[in-house]
């Protein structure tokens, strides 16, 4: 997962957490990036993924959670380019 987003310069617009995980990994954006319209478009190209929010309790922190647990390599990186392309980074 990590290789794919770096590859892809995911770093360049959200911080990447979780990297130590072996599960998920959580992409943390600006206060204005748009959660909802992000994991709607994405679920429209069958990109699976969720909102970061529900997950912040104490915080307004927006973002996305990827999971990949039993998912293999070549669908991590197919996943992860249709992404790219969803948020036009």
């Amino acid at each position: 997962m990590m290789e794919a987003l770096l590859t892809h310069h995911f770093d360049k617009h959200f911080r990447i957490y979780g990297t130590d995980t072996g599960l998920h990994v959580f992409l943390e954006g600006a206060q204005d990036f748009d959660e909802k319209g992000s994991i709607e478009a994405a679920k429209a190209a069958g990109v699976g993924i969720y909102p970061l929010s529900p997950y912040c309790f104490e915080s307004n922190r927006k973002g996305l959670l990827l999971g990949f647990a039993c998912t293999d390599e070549s669908m991590i990186q197919e996943g992860v380019r249709r992404l790219k392309k969803i948020l036009h980074i």
